[in-house]
């Protein structure tokens, strides 16, 4: 039977803070949230989120906060461990042949949808298909997969287009769920799960994009799986005042702060968990072809809006000097990171406007943004990119993802997601990537990601990502802000371990 070790902590920025909820109380004259303490009788996990809560259907959903309602209801093929590995799950071994272009997955034989239907080769085959021919979020994970082949009721073998060095974490993921065939590629899946993971949604308690109220199956496969909660209530809450106060009222168990509230969480009883967030914050240039915005075909142009930027003093000015600033989409931790790239653009609106004039605009250009209202950088930026000569006009708007992904704007103020260096490539760079929403190209780009997908090593993978990443930079694709340091609090007795991978994983809430 499949056991799930004990969590390891990762070898990154990890720190828990926590304070006498009575001694800080009576400081800040507020009593604050239940803290720490908590109840050892507790079968409830109140869980906030900051994005709607979007359905269950894995052909549609992406990672993210999604992941948490989405793991309560579905097992994934491969489990992703607290420190970057990965263990089995529906897959009980894998392998891949000398090609890297062939990985046959065992899967156990026991495991059954809530109506009785196997969990067998054919559900597994069917899912990952519908998933990877979907325009879903998930779907670029499984874009190297060519043909998805059952051998016999409990062997799947996936033949892949070329090497997919990011499969296995993206089988552990949304990606990897695998959903009962007789739901897939229906509308059932947008209001209700069909999976065999170890929770049910319980119709009648949840509000259909606001709340979901999910309930602890008796017969649950995995009983090696840690999972103390009978209940878990996930909100859509994305006004983080409003977090905050349910959390100190004791609403809230847990849930993503920003890092301007962490001293106040903190001083109030709660329990906040620091941890290195995956994904940069900065502006980001989608349209590098110029075909919406065309002074961002001349990457002298991108260029000056990289030099224009203030990189602390926006950190220190919204973020509370909470992160490490970069102009590298590429992590610090990984090793196609170069430190000396974070001195290609220091801030130098001079330079900026010296090369807006080459560019042909020494009277500058106006631009519109959409106006992401979770980014407190906004105005800053704003302002930043005025004292060069461009004018920001904001698009408002209260669907920020779709809008992006819909191809119709050309930059935006975001914050997304990298957790592993190839899942960034797929994610990002290739014509077909959900968030290359305008379909960029470059020879060179093309040129270095085939270089890295056949490499025979991950040494020599990590140096064709290294050089991609230089070249990034050079031209300019994006313009990073900053590494933010996440802030996960927690109140009633509730703990929560660093999330690896974005968020918490629905295992990682546990009774302290």
């Amino acid at each position: 039977m499949f056991h799930r070790p004990g969590r390891p902590r990762r070898p990154l920025l990890i720190t828990v803070l926590a304070v006498s909820a009575l001694a800080l109380s009576a400081c800040s004259g507020s009593s604050g949230g239940s803290g720490s303490g908590g109840t050892s009788d507790k079968t409830d996990l109140n869980l906030a989120v900051g994005v709607p809560l979007s359905g269950f259907s894995p052909q549609v959903i992406g990672d993210g906060y999604a992941l948490q309602w989405m793991q309560a209801a579905y097992d994934t093929l491969t489990f992703a461990e607290a420190d970057g590995t990965y263990s089995p799950m529906l897959a009980t071994q894998w392998e891949y042949d000398d090609s890297q272009t062939k990985l046959t997955l065992d899967l156990r034989a026991d495991v059954k949808f809530s109506d009785g239907t196997a969990l067998d080769a054919e559900a597994v085959k069917k899912s990952l298909e519908a998933t990877r021919d979907s325009a879903g979020g998930s779907a670029s994970a499984l874009a190297a997969i060519d043909e998805v082949t059952a051998l016999d009721a409990d062997t799947v073998e996936l033949e892949l287009k070329a090497p997919d060095p990011s499969l296995i974490r993206s089988l552990s993921q949304v990606a990897g769920m695998i959903a009962n065939p007789k739901s897939v590629g229906t509308d059932a899946l947008d209001a209700a799960p069909d999976g065999s993971g170890p929770y049910t949604l319980d119709a009648d308690a949840s509000v259909a994009g606001t709340s979901y109220v999910l309930q602890k199956k008796d017969d649950y496969w995995n009983t090696d799986l840690s999972l103390p909660f009978q209940k878990i209530t996930i909100q859509s809450m994305p006004d983080q005042s409003a977090v905050l106060n349910a959390l100190l009222s004791g609403q809230v168990d847990s849930s993503f702060i920003v890092s301007s509230n962490a001293e106040q969480a903190t001083a109030q009883g709660l329990t906040v968990t620091q941890y290195s967030a995956p994904g940069a914050v900065g502006l980001y240039l989608w349209d590098r072809d110029g075909k919406i915005v065309p002074e961002l075909k001349d990457v002298r142009v991108r260029q000056a809006i990289n030099h224009a930027i203030d990189r602390e003093a926006l950190l220190t000015g919204v973020r509370a000097g909470h992160g490490t600033v970069t102009e590298q989409l590429f992590r610090p931790d990984w090793d196609s990171s170069d430190e000396a790239l974070n001195a290609s653009y220091s801030f130098d609106p001079a330079k900026a406007k010296a090369l807006l004039k080459e560019a042909g605009y020494e009277d500058g250009f106006t631009v519109e943004i959409l106006q992401n209202a979770a980014m407190p950088e906004n105005d800053l930026v704003a302002q930043m990119l005025a004292d060069v000569g461009i004018t920001v006009k904001w698009k408002p708007t209260t669907n920020i993802v779709p809008d992006i992904q819909s191809g119709d704007t050309g930059l935006s103020i975001f914050q997304l997601a990298s957790q592993a260096e190839w899942q960034l490539v797929t994610a990002f760079l290739l014509p077909n990537s959900p968030w290359n929403p305008l379909k960029s190209t470059d020879p060179q780009v093309e040129q270095l990601i085939e270089q890295a997908q056949q490499a025979g090593d991950d040494a020599a993978r990590s140096a064709a990502l290294k050089e991609l990443n230089t070249y990034l930079v050079e031209q300019a694709w994006f313009a990073p802000f900053y590494f933010l340091t996440g802030n996960y609090a927690s109140t009633n007795g509730v703990t929560v371990q660093a999330p690896y991978i974005n968020v918490p994983a629905i295992y990682d809430f546990q009774l302290g």
